[in-house]
């Protein structure tokens, strides 16, 4: 494959026979599978899910539970961009929880916010009208994640936002009904105080260059593609036709 060996540099592409087309990259209002795999490679929460599927800081560097659990205190990690060079601030990350709260089919995530406050640009408060254990665990779902986006796509309806996101690669091309390309964000900040990976947390680092993903319905054809050279990688074939 044209790219390096895992911790021995960086460089290359591949190109990824992808089991569908994706019909949005709107963190906020998609659950769909295909659409997912893209979108964690380009946006990232304020806590993500772990490989035990605990929640795990990833925007965040500190989350603290005050006040039988109805208040939640996040101070994000220094230095964070968006994919647009833009420094993240909490402006951001309260216009896309407010933005959740509108557009997201998802939004009982947030009923029983009370309140928000943002006392500096690195600390986001979160107040609950009753006391929720569960919230941080709500919080980290993969699926319609509430992704931190910059603030001025606050008012941005559902599926129609400008794909920037904090995380290791960055949206360079799509057509919608044959492909879509990443390519490594430069302006991303890793995790550093994690040795490494842990499920959607965890320290992140983007070696390729490029990732296209090739959207490709058929299992045959998506075969077909992996052996004869014009895919690395492909999604979900079958075993009967896999074993072939």
């Amino acid at each position: 494959l044209a790219q390096p060996v895992l911790g021995q540099g960086r460089g290359g592409a591949i190109t990824y026979a992808a089991a569908g087309g994706i019909g949005s990259l709107d963190p906020h209002v998609t659950g769909s599978l295909v659409g997912l795999e893209v979108i964690h490679h380009v946006f990232e929460t304020l806590v993500a899910m772990d490989e035990s599927y605990n929640s795990r800081p990833m925007l965040a560097a500190t989350v603290e539970v005050g006040d039988s659990a109805r208040r939640f205190r996040f101070t994000l990690r220094p230095g964070l961009r968006f994919s647009n060079g833009a420094k993240l601030t909490s402006e951001d990350v309260l216009a896309s929880f407010e933005r959740y709260a509108r557009v997201s089919t998802n939004v009982a995530l947030l009923e029983d916010v009370a309140g928000y406050d943002v006392p500096d640009a690195q600390t986001f408060v979160v107040r609950l009208a009753n006391s929720n254990a569960m919230f941080l665990d709500m919080l980290k779902s993969p699926t319609y994640p509430l992704a931190i986006m910059p603030a001025d796509q606050k008012e941005r309806p559902g599926r129609e936002i400008e794909v920037v996101g904090t995380g290791p690669f960055m949206l360079e091309s799509w057509e919608k009904d044959s492909h879509l390309v990443l390519r490594r964000n430069p302006d991303y900040v890793a995790d550093r105080s994690a040795a490494g990976p842990d499920g959607l947390a965890g320290r992140k680092t983007a070696y390729l260059d490029t990732v296209r993903y090739d959207f490709t319905a058929e299992p045959a054809t998506r075969l077909a593609a992996l052996q004869g050279g014009a895919a690395d990688a492909a999604a979900n074939l079958p075993p009967d036709i896999r074993d072939k």
